[in-house]
């Protein structure tokens, strides 16, 4: 039933460049190792989509389907619950301090434009062979295609998710922006440091379409590795004998459009697709009594609190400058009655987000108990 009216991490100290280079995965091939792993989802599952839609790159959305990470992503090692999942959940976090430019105007436009100057970088750099010009001598895709391109389909019409996604927050005088690699995408978290630092450096627009570019000073950037589930601050999952709080930080759109009305019904069912997705890029394959689960997502009770629309424009790069209208809600739902299974599911999209455009900032709450 819905009723409806009409953080990032912390500032850090580290200097700019000075990055930890995370072990290689296990599944990614070294001399003489080659991934494995036969364990395939329970027949029946057919998740909905997460929503992580391309732009700014020109060659964003396109197939990569590189044949390494295609059969690690299709046939993980493990499958179960989303318990199996929860101990694993890991992110590399890369945190970054910039001094705002003078003229910068705020707004949700921030995150689609520093996605684009990324995007720019790391196509870039796939192009020429990677940051050092050289071919990977074991295949490996670029972080390009690991950010941009499709890896693998979990259905026909429905692709793996990108493993990431991005905030973007102005405070005062600071900019602090700041990407999570999910699972064994971590692998590539110096790399995408890297460009984002030279991203930065090169310039973003100090305005929703605006043509002229202006570096972004970074002046700290920290890579975290995070492992086990967001949490409640006292370390709890959320208790969903309580009604739940979710303030939405910025816009969310459940929908291509912004469409936010008629669809929260679906909303436990999209924090599930969102945790299965990124599941597989951490080995494991989410299987289960779906059935069960879609039963379970229809007692849930939403209420609206004060909701705003935001609007505003985009322009596409893999589109030819084409100008795209974005639009989402922010402000304050309010849950009743949601099923204990979507616990789990509910914290790893507050760090995830959730809806359209996570890659581009979008998506972003965080939860509390009323």
């Amino acid at each position: 039933m819905v009723t409806s009216p009409e953080g990032p991490g912390p500032d850090q100290g580290a200097r700019p460049g000075r990055v930890r280079t995370p072990a290689m995965p296990a599944g990614l091939p070294d001399a003489g190792r080659d991934d494995d792993g036969t364990a395939r989802p329970a027949a029946g599952y057919s998740p909905r989509s997460s929503g992580t839609p391309s732009s700014g790159a020109p060659n964003s959305g396109q197939p990569s389907l590189n044949p390494i990470i295609h059969t690690r992503l299709t046939t993980p090692a493990l499958t179960g619950g989303f318990d199996l999942l929860g101990p694993v959940f890991t992110r590399e976090v890369i945190h970054l301090r910039c001094a705002a430019p003078a003229g910068l105007e705020d707004g949700p436009w921030m995150g689609a434009a520093v996605r684009g100057a990324l995007g720019r970088v790391l196509e870039e750099r796939a192009a020429n062979g990677g940051a050092g010009g050289r071919p990977d001598p074991f295949n490996r895709p670029s972080a390009f295609a690991i950010l941009f391109q499709t890896q693998a389909m979990l259905t026909r019409r429905l692709e793996v998710p990108r493993p990431w996604r991005l905030r973007v927050q102005r405070r005062g005088r600071s900019l602090t922006v700041e990407i999570a690699l999910y699972g064994f995408a971590g692998y590539w978290a110096p790399a995408v440091a890297d460009a984002l630092v030279e991203a930065l450096a090169a310039g973003v627009s100090l305005r929703a379409l605006g043509r002229m570019r202006v570096p972004w000073p970074v002046e700290a950037l920290e890579i975290r590795r995070i492992t086990g589930l967001p949490t409640l601050p006292d370390t709890r999952l959320p208790d969903t004998s309580r009604p739940l709080v979710l303030d939405i930080e910025t816009p969310l759109a459940l929908k291509a459009g912004g469409a936010l009305a008629g669809h929260l019904d679906n909303l436990p069912m999209m924090l599930a697709d969102r945790a299965s997705g990124l599941a597989r890029w951490h080995d494991i394959a989410i299987a289960g009594d779906f059935s069960a689960l879609r039963t379970a997502s229809r007692r849930l009770r939403i209420q609206a609190d004060g909701l705003i629309p935001d609007r505003w424009e985009r322009r596409s790069g893999r589109l030819a400058g084409r100008i795209i209208p974005m639009a989402g809600f922010r402000g304050r739902l309010i849950l009743q009655d949601l099923d204990p299974a979507f616990a789990l599911p509910l914290a790893i999209a507050a760090d995830a987000h959730l809806g359209q455009g996570a890659t581009a900032g979008l998506g972003w709450f965080s939860v509390s108990e009323d």
